[in-house]
């Protein structure tokens, strides 16, 4: 952030847009609230450029270690297929190296979708209900039969 009067006005600068947003009609509470969120708002977004760094230099590292595991078992002669998900301030990261069959087929593994789950977690209250349901029938209705045995014996 930067502050300058060009020509004896007051004006915010903004770094990233090369621009200027000129502050000479506002109030100065006003023109300072502006300041503070404007280095707030930097600050918060060099912050998060830190963490993204950070993630990606520790994803390099493993990608690089990961690499030279696979490197070794191809010099062995071995087939080999390595599979890494990483979730963190970046998002989700699927790392698939190797050179078995598996490996050059590619493709990213799925993670079975919401909806899916939901559908699996329906499936598996109906099978409960029904089950409960038919329980509580035959506790009703099997007493009264035994009942009606005993009366005939």
């Amino acid at each position: 952030m930067e502050n300058s009067e060009p020509s004896g006005t007051d004006a915010l600068v903004l770094e990233a847009a090369d621009q200027a947003l000129d502050l000479t009609g506002l109030a100065p509470e006003q023109s300072g609230e502006l300041r503070n969120r404007l280095a707030q708002t930097m600050a918060a977004a060099r912050g998060r450029q830190a963490e993204l760094n950070l993630s990606l230099q520790g994803l390099g590292a493993k990608l690089d270690g990961m690499t030279g595991t696979v490197s070794q078992g191809t010099a062995a002669g071995l087939d080999m297929t390595v599979r890494n998900v990483t979730e963190d301030v970046s998002g989700r990261t699927e790392i698939l190296l190797g050179n078995s069959a598996r490996a050059r087929r590619g493709g990213m593994f799925a993670l079975p979708s919401r909806k899916l789950v939901l559908a699996v977690a329906a499936v598996i209250a109906l099978f409960f209900a029904f089950g409960a349901a038919r329980t509580l029938w035959l506790a009703s209705h099997v007493p009264a039969a035994v009942e009606r045995k005993a009366r005939l014996i």
